[in-house]
């Protein structure tokens, strides 16, 4: 099953609006280190992630 974005509707959050840089990906927040990446990916898919007002485009 394919999940293209004009099958969510937009959600304005203000708290999200800004960038967002990657820092790791795990299973649980617990489990979250600011001292240590857990995650074998690499993040050089992305670096980062810009959410606008609105739902602009970047």
């Amino acid at each position: 099953m394919s999940y293209g974005i004009q099958e969510f509707p937009f959600v304005n959050d203000p708290e999200v609006i800004g960038k967002w840089e990657y820092w790791d990906i795990v299973d649980q927040a617990t489990a979250f280190s600011v001292s240590a990446v857990q995650s074998s990916f690499s993040g050089r898919e992305f670096r980062e992630i810009v959410f606008l007002p609105g739902g602009e485009p970047y």
